[in-house]
């Protein structure tokens, strides 16, 4: 209908904006002709059509009695397959025909090909009785109606009253009251009752009482059968009471009608379910509905909590549904919390006392326990040496970081040195008396300024309020004093120490006549080589997106051996792959051979290696491509690695130590 509606519409417009009366006769006529066109094809499309048969002829069956089937035919009149989805009698008059045998629903019936649908005439009362035959199908615009009619009559000889029996609404277990159906004869010869009996019951809720008709009826006489109904299921229940004369008619039939009536408990949900929540914590109320679905009262009785975990939950307030009534559609609320008291699942049942036929009923409860947050520290290793450094002179700061690894704050009171030698050493921090949250971390630096020559050791407590607390590192040095030598700087010998002379330049010997020897000695010149990239960087790999994860509790870095007259310097970053954040260096160490290993274990994550040769002073350095590795998470980890002093005795400087990063 919408492409219709475009062709005239593009007629319409065609004919007001032309000025030629002929050219707007034949663009009518075309646009005319391709609108009838497409009308034709739009109702041309094959369609299924419902057409039923001639009304059966049911005669006048006696009232309480049962016609043979009569059958109806339906017949599809279309052109396209036709499928009855439902097939229904409905009307004023429905009660008195009953539906028979049928092959007519959910079959694909064809064009031109009929089904049958069988109609029992079964009348309540006397007279006309009026009634339809429904057929419903998607295939069809609106459903097919058929009028069924028939006739009864009443035996003037013989009668059953009443026809029909209802016995209401009657809670299910228990039994109702006899109803009588009185039996009268007006026939001239005795009559005797062979039979009563109950049909189209299948669970057996009516049944035959006391009887008066053991003996035939006299011309004028009448007796008294009675019929009780006992309900065993919720809902509508029917069935026929059947009585069987010696005169060879058909059998009397009258209808019984009961309803069993149930309350019916509807847990809302069956399964009340908490989200996580820490030990020693309570969740926020969860509530449920219990809800008497059915057509008769509930009475509930005690409400409680059993299960494994009970004392998890709790039950907030059960007054509305604890020794209460509850009558049919009516609700009742209970609300719950949960305090779970161990980690894991934990699982409680809420038991309803109740009289319904399917009770009692339960209500689960759910919920998980975690652990609650607690603070952790981490400090990157557990010592630090200096080396050798003279005396009354400041080394360069060594970084310690401590980091936050909990959950919960950590607290952090004041960093001090305990016991060694504290006053060679110096410190500085912005950790003492501070809260660090989760993942930050503060500075510890420690410096190294002998005063008397010697070992020297001193111990830094951190204290913190995290369970393996306080934290300790130890720091160490040897001070070396300023012996007197003799020093050749550009050929001339004098007397100095020896921190003097190598600060100056030159070279430094114990005796006078080792520094003449030395110094007199013609200088032979030589060709410094110039440093070259270092090649073969392992382990790792050029490109970020090339690298596979390596065990990282002991990593040592190589690379292949190059001129390096300076020697090499090595550097270790986390790499921040896939953001703007640059690189942080976690270490960057001066060693003179051709590799390096990492004395404290790598956490989890990317890195980036580098190695640089370097030069003399005057030469260029030369840096190679960096390499890249993942470390891959440790498992099982039961107790804290061992860490070894980063103090390298080849190595020329500290520069910065990091601890690592999540």
């Amino acid at each position: 209908m919408r492409r219709i509606a475009e062709f005239r519409a593009k007629w319409y417009a065609s004919s007001e904006g032309s000025h030629d009366r002929r050219g707007q006769s034949v663009l009518r006529r075309i646009w005319w002709v391709a609108g009838t066109a497409l009308t034709i094809g739009v109702l041309a499309v094959p369609r299924p059509a419902l057409r039923f048969g001639p009304a059966p002829n049911f005669g006048s069956p006696l009232v309480g009695s049962r016609s043979a089937e009569h059958f109806v035919s339906l017949r599809n009149s279309g052109l396209a397959p036709l499928t009855i989805s439902d097939m229904r009698i409905s009307g004023g008059g429905a009660e008195d025909f009953l539906p028979g045998t049928s092959d007519c629903t959910n079959l694909a019936i064809p064009p031109g090909k009929n089904c049958m649908f069988g109609v029992i005439f079964a009348p309540h009362g006397e007279g006309p009785r009026v009634a339809e035959l429904v057929a419903a199908s998607d295939d069809l615009p609106a459903p097919a109606h058929f009028v069924l009619n028939a006739t009864a009559a009443t035996r003037m000889d013989f009668r059953v009253m009443p026809a029909a029996i209802s016995f209401g609404d009657l809670k299910l277990g228990a039994g109702s009251e006899e109803k009588a159906v009185e039996i009268s004869s007006f026939l001239n010869t005795p009559v005797r009752i062979r039979e009563a009996r109950i049909t189209h019951d299948a669970s057996g809720e009516f049944q035959v009482g006391n009887s008066t008709c053991a003996d035939p009826l006299p011309k004028g006489g009448a007796c008294m059968i009675g019929v009780s109904f006992h309900p065993k299921v919720a809902g509508e229940r029917t069935g026929q009471l059947e009585l069987v004369d010696d005169t060879g008619d058909a059998p009397h039939e009258v209808t019984l009608t009961g309803s069993g009536a149930s309350g019916e408990l509807t847990p809302q949900p069956e399964q009340v379910s908490f989200p996580a929540t820490q030990i020693g914590q309570r969740s926020e109320p969860e509530s449920a509905q219990i809800r008497n679905s059915g057509n008769d009262d509930v009475h509930l009785g005690a409400v409680g909590i059993a299960g494994d975990a009970m004392g998890d939950f709790e039950i907030m307030d059960k007054s509305s549904c604890e020794s209460v009534t509850l009558h049919a559609g009516a609700t009742c609320e209970l609300r719950a919390q949960f305090e779970p008291r161990a980690t894991g699942a934990r699982t409680a049942t809420i038991s309803l006392g109740d009289d319904a036929p399917d009770g009692p009923h339960t209500i689960q409860l759910v919920g998980i326990g975690t652990e609650a947050p607690t603070p952790s520290a981490q400090i990157y290793s557990k010592s630090y040496s200096f080396g050798r450094q003279a005396l009354r002179t400041i080394s360069k700061p060594v970084q310690v970081w401590v980091a936050s690894r909990g959950k919960a704050p950590l607290k952090i009171g004041t960093v001090e040195f305990q016991g060694g030698r504290p006053k060679d050493f110096g410190l500085k921090t912005n950790c003492s008396r501070r809260t660090l949250t989760q993942n930050d971390q503060c500075e510890i630096d420690v410096y190294f300024s002998p005063l008397t020559a010697g070992d020297a050791q001193a111990r830094i407590v951190v204290p913190h309020d995290a369970p393996d607390a306080p934290t300790y590192f130890r720091v160490d040095g040897i001070g070396i004093g300023a012996e007197r030598g003799w020093c050749c700087l550009e050929g001339k010998i004098f007397e100095t120490d020896e921190n003097t002379c190598r600060a100056r330049g030159g070279g430094s010997f114990p005796d006078e006549s080792t520094a003449q020897s030395q110094c007199s000695r013609p200088a032979v010149p030589s060709k410094t080589p110039q440093p070259e990239a270092p090649t073969g960087l392992e382990p790792g790999t050029p490109s970020p997106s090339g690298s596979r994860p390596i065990a990282c509790e002991s990593v040592t870095l190589h690379w292949n051996p190059v001129p390096a007259p300076g020697g090499y310097l090595v550097s270790l970053a986390r790499f921040q792959q896939g953001t703007d954040t640059a690189s942080r260096v976690i270490f960057s160490q001066d060693v003179f051979t051709n590799s390096y290993r990492i004395s404290s274990s790598l956490e989890a994550g990317p890195y980036e290696w580098s190695v640089t040769s370097l030069g003399q002073p005057g030469q260029r350095n030369a840096p190679a491509r960096p390499s890249y590795f993942i470390c891959a998470a440790r498992v099982n980890v039961t107790e804290r690695p061992k860490v070894a002093k980063l103090a390298n005795s080849k190595a020329k400087a500290t520069r910065m130590i990091s601890p690592p990063i999540q």
